[in-house]
């Protein structure tokens, strides 16, 4: 009670000011807010990454800026929606935009459903539809109780009813429709349970389904309608959008796109004022974690172990390059006696993969890979810390013609790689020529994660996560290099079996899909160390990549094995590169 009657008293005290005050007022309290930083903030700058992902971080912050004052000036707008003569406010509309189609649809006596979205001054939408048309809505309780009565009552001050969220007031609804009636719904609202996924600016949402199911039953006509906030406090404009045909699909999933299509042609128009604060996506399709999780305390207690290891890793990239190398040796030979689960799985990899050595050669070259990964470890260090001087004279780049030649055609070009110990090195030498996009996969350490995105998203152009594949087709389409590791086993989704050193491998189909979609080119990226530094090697293109998935993926691991073959120590050994067998196959781990 004392929460809501402060409330009450703060914006009864904000009524006796006018709109270019209110908004005034509103604009200060955003730029403090924007400096502190409070949650919802984050969330609005989650929600652009996902709707607007063709904003570069700069300009998405001037506009998470800009999205904040609008959410603050609807607050403060409140205290004259509410508190001022109801004649005073309506007369704050200035222009309407379209009025003939409600004119037309309410000639129709089927009645009218109006989509209010979360645009603009939504609840002076409300007041003035109350007003003019009776209106009927939905109204759910906030999540603050005390808050209640004096939301209610303020809604409560136009002619419209407000019908409960619960069967009793759906069928509230359904009366109303079929009585010619109009009634008002908010259409961007995320439903946990009663709801379907379809696309809201290309993202999987779950999408209310009652409006569809309104539509197609009752045979009443749907309208868009928002109040846009004009510049400089000059009052609103009450626009009228119609929608899509497809509302009245008897698909659910269909009408629910015909529902976000329209709900995103209304945003295009004033898009800095849509409550971007609020969380879409909170319900993801199983399998997707939630968008909006914050991220962990990555100098916690428990990260202190693996804070103090990249501790030394940094330290060790102060030594001279042959120290490094030795460190790096040392390291691997410690790893061979301690890590005997690794050790097993490489051990059984070399002997699958290379059948025609001795015993003897491939215990030398299971020893050898060990020493390989400790110095990959020291390579992966250099690459996140190493200055572009250490590094200029360490990696030498061939055939960067082929990448020009290949960026030439206009469709972009997949860089196509393998897991070669110094991977991460040759995509710095790289960067330092290119600027390109990395696909890659979250690690599970958030502190490892950290620095490794942090790296990756100051050298290279854009990290990409690997499940992002919308965000690597723009790339592909706006003629980037899209660097793609593919050789490593992850489960059957998306993958088909073809050989690998004559053994089926579960092998990654997502290069040839995006290569088929985008049109592009593909070329093998090979990095290898030597004594005096690293190669970097740009292929010419794959000419038997011809979108057939089976094929492309033969053609693919034949290319690792032309690599693999050249330098094996240097391979990712410890990798289950067998885990998952075709149907019957006993298990080779």
């Amino acid at each position: 009670m004392a929460q809501s009657l402060a409330m009450q008293a703060l914006l009864k005290s904000l009524s006796y000011l006018p709109l270019s005050a209110l908004h005034t007022l509103a604009t200060v309290v955003a730029k403090l807010l924007y400096l502190i930083k409070p949650d919802f903030i984050r969330v609005i700058d989650i929600n652009l990454q996902r709707c607007l992902p063709d904003l570069d971080p700069a300009a998405r912050q001037k506009w998470v800026k800009a999205n904040v004052i609008e959410t603050v000036k609807t607050f403060f707008e409140l205290a004259a929606i509410w508190y001022w003569p109801v004649a005073k406010v309506l007369a704050q509309v200035k222009y309407i935009d379209n009025e003939t189609l409600l004119q037309q649809a309410l000639q129709k006596n089927t009645g009218v459903i109006l989509l209010s979205p979360h645009l603009g001054a939504w609840e002076l939408a409300g007041l003035y539809f109350g007003q003019r048309l009776s209106l009927i809505s939905l109204y759910k309780p906030p999540k603050l109780a005390a808050l209640e009565p004096m939301i209610k009552q303020a809604r409560q001050r136009s002619r419209g009813r407000l019908v409960p969220t619960n069967a009793q007031g759906i069928r509230q609804i359904f009366s109303a429709l079929r009585q010619g009636q109009c009634v008002g719904l908010l259409p961007d609202q995320a439903p946990k349970d009663n709801g379907v996924f379809a696309p809201f600016f290309h993202q999987p949402a779950s999408t209310m389904t009652l409006v569809g199911k309104l539509a197609r039953k009752t045979g009443a006509t749907v309208l868009f309608t928002f109040m846009q906030r004009l510049p400089n406090s000059q009052g609103f404009r009450l626009r009228y959008q119609s929608v899509d045909a497809d509302i009245n699909a008897a698909d659910l999933a269909q009408a629910a796109g015909a529902l976000n299509r329209g709900l995103e042609s209304c945003i295009a128009q004033c898009p800095k004022q849509y409550l971007w604060a609020y969380k879409r996506f909170k319900h993801s399709p199983q399998g997707q974690r939630d968008c909006y999780q914050k991220p962990l305390k990555i100098y916690g207690l428990r990260q202190w172990p693996t804070a103090i290891a990249l501790g030394l890793l940094w330290t060790i990239t102060r030594l001279p390059y042959r120290g490094q190398r030795a460190v790096g040796r040392v390291l691997g030979d410690m790893a061979y006696h301690l890590a005997r689960r690794r050790r097993v799985i490489a051990q059984t990899n070399i002997a699958l993969c290379f059948p025609e050595k001795t015993a003897a050669e491939q215990a030398d070259l299971l020893k050898k890979h060990f020493q390989s990964l400790g110095m990959g470890l020291i390579e992966i260090a250099l690459a996140w810390w190493g200055s572009d001087q250490k590094l200029a004279g360490l990696g030498k780049i061939e055939g960067l013609a082929h990448l020009h030649t290949a960026l030439a055609q206009g469709h972009g070009v997949i860089l196509l790689s393998a897991h070669l110990n110094a991977m991460e090195l040759g995509l710095r030498c790289l960067t330092q020529q290119v600027k390109i996009h990395i696909s890659y996969r979250p690690h599970e350490n958030p502190l490892i994660e950290h620095h490794m995105q942090r790296s990756r998203n100051f050298h290279a152009e854009q990290a990409i996560a690997r499940d992002n594949v919308r965000q690597m087709v723009r790339s592909l389409k706006h003629n980037k290099p899209l660097w793609f590791a593919a050789d490593q086993n992850f489960g059957h989704k998306g993958h088909v079996f073809a050989p690998f050193f004559n053994i089926l491998a579960a092998t990654n189909t997502a290069a040839s899909r995006l290569a088929k979609i985008a049109g592009c080119p593909v070329l093998p990226f090979i990095v290898q160390r030597h004594e005096a530094g690293y190669r970097v090697r740009l292929l010419p293109p794959l000419a038997d990549f011809s979108g057939d998935l089976q094929a492309d993926a033969s053609a693919m691991n034949r290319m690792i094995e032309t690599a693999v073959a050249e330098t094996p120590e240097q391979y990712l050994w410890v990798h289950r590169r067998f885990k998952d067998r075709p149907n019957g196959e006993a298990r080779l781990y």
